[in-house]
C-alpha cells in the first residue's frame, strides 16, 4: 500500500514538470519565431487585384542590351513609365525591348500612342502589339517614395523597371511585359540570380 501511495505522489509530482515542458517547448518556438530577423512584409497582403494591363507600346527593339538601356534612359526624360522586356525569340536570339505604359484595352492604348507622335515624343514607328498580360514582379511596397527608390537602386543595376499602383497602399515594382507564362521565364531566372524574390503574375 506504501509503494502505491509513494508511486502516486511521485507521479503527481511529476505532471506539472511534464506539462511545463510542453508549454516550455511551444513558448520557445513562438519566441523564436518573433525574434527572427524581421522582413518588411509585402504591402497590403490583402489586395485582390481586379484591374488588369495587358497593354503596352513597344518603341524599339535592340539585340545589344546597353543600347536598349541607353533609349529607355533617353525616352524615360520624355516620358515616365519606359522600361524594358528581355525576352527569347528563338531562332532570331534574345532582344530587349524599349516598351512604354500599362493600358486596360487595346483602343486605350492605340489612342495614346497617337497622341505621343503627334507631340513627336515618340517615333512614328511605335506601335501596340498584341496582348502581354504577363510580367515579372519584382516587389511591392506600400508607399509610392518606397517603389520609387526600390525602381531606382535596380535601374542603376541596369534593371530597366516600371511602377503600376494599384491603389494609394500597393505599390508594385515590375520588370518587362509578355504574352505568356514561359516567356517571362527567362526575365524571372536572371532576377532571381542577383538574389531578388521574383513571380511571375498578371500585370
Amino acid at each position: 500500500m506504501k509503494r502505491i501511495i509513494l508511486t502516486l505522489v511521485i507521479v503527481f509530482m511529476a505532471l506539472p514538470l511534464w506539462a511545463d515542458f510542453g508549454v516550455s517547448n511551444v513558448v520557445t518556438k513562438e519566441i523564436k519565431q518573433l525574434s527572427a530577423p524581421a522582413i518588411e512584409p509585402a504591402a497590403g497582403s490583402e489586395y485582390v487585384k481586379t484591374v488588369f494591363y495587358p497593354y503596352t507600346i513597344h518603341l524599339s527593339s535592340w539585340q545589344d542590351p546597353n543600347v536598349a538601356l541607353s533609349q529607355q534612359e533617353k525616352k524615360s526624360k520624355l516620358i515616365s513609365g519606359v522600361f524594358i522586356t528581355k525576352i527569347d525569340l528563338g531562332a532570331s536570339g534574345i532582344w530587349y525591348r524599349v516598351d512604354y505604359g500599362i493600358f486596360q484595352t487595346i483602343k486605350e492604348a492605340v489612342l495614346f500612342l497617337r497622341e505621343l507622335q503627334e507631340q513627336k515624343t515618340i517615333e512614328e514607328g511605335a506601335f501596340v502589339g498584341s496582348s502581354v498580360p504577363y510580367t515579372v514582379e519584382i516587389n511591392v511596397f506600400d508607399s509610392e517614395e518606397k517603389a520609387l527608390r526600390e525602381a531606382s537602386r535596380l535601374q542603376a543595376l541596369g534593371i530597366a523597371t516600371y511602377l503600376v499602383e494599384e491603389n494609394e497602399n500597393y505599390y508594385r515594382v515590375l520588370f518587362g511585359a509578355y504574352p505568356d507564362m514561359n516567356s517571362a521565364r527567362l526575365a524571372h531566372d536572371d532576377l532571381y540570380s542577383l538574389g531578388l524574390k521574383p513571380k511571375i503574375t498578371k500585370r
